[in-house]
């Protein structure tokens, strides 16, 4: 009777290492795919913290600043500074794609010109988030092509 419990107990310990070796695959899916859609809500917060903050920026200069009429018809100085801005705060964004998200100013929906004083500002982040580490999981789920993330937000101008 004792030779029959240690064979048993012998067997059980190779079924053990059988199941984990069948549910390994499983876990380490698991934990690559949680890995990665982490990385990619945090780049979607990056992303929406930076367009809120150019946007408020933008909403609260004063008329004679972004009121200014150029001859060449570009985007007026303090567009420029900030898209600035908000390319700074997504600047320590690695989306995979190698460049640096975008960043879209744009007021009462067109190029901010100076032409008038707008109504509503709009900021636009468009990024697509691959993954580089872990692709060999992640490929064939994400069909190679990534999760494109558009963080908008838009606030009414403040000079109004």
């Amino acid at each position: 009777m004792i030779q029959f419990h240690k064979r048993s107990r012998g067997r059980q310990r190779g079924i053990a290492a059988i199941e984990f070796a069948l549910i390994l695959p499983v876990l380490v899916f698991v934990l690559v795919i949680t890995a990665f859609f982490g990385r990619v809500f945090w780049h979607y917060t990056v992303a929406v913290k930076a367009a809120n903050d150019t946007a408020i920026f933008l909403a609260t200069v004063p008329r004679s600043e972004i009121a200014v009429s150029k001859p060449d018809l570009g985007e007026v100085e303090i567009v420029k500074m900030a898209r600035t801005i908000g390319q700074l705060e997504v600047s320590e964004l690695k989306p995979g794609s190698g460049f640096h998200p975008p960043v879209d100013i744009s007021c009462d929906g067109y190029t901010c010109r100076g032409e008038s004083v707008p109504n509503q500002i709009g900021v636009l982040v468009t990024m697509n988030v691959t993954d580089p580490v872990f692709a060999a999981f992640t490929g064939d789920f994400l069909d190679y092509g990534g999760i494109t993330l558009h963080a908008e937000v838009k606030v009414q101008y403040v000079g109004n």
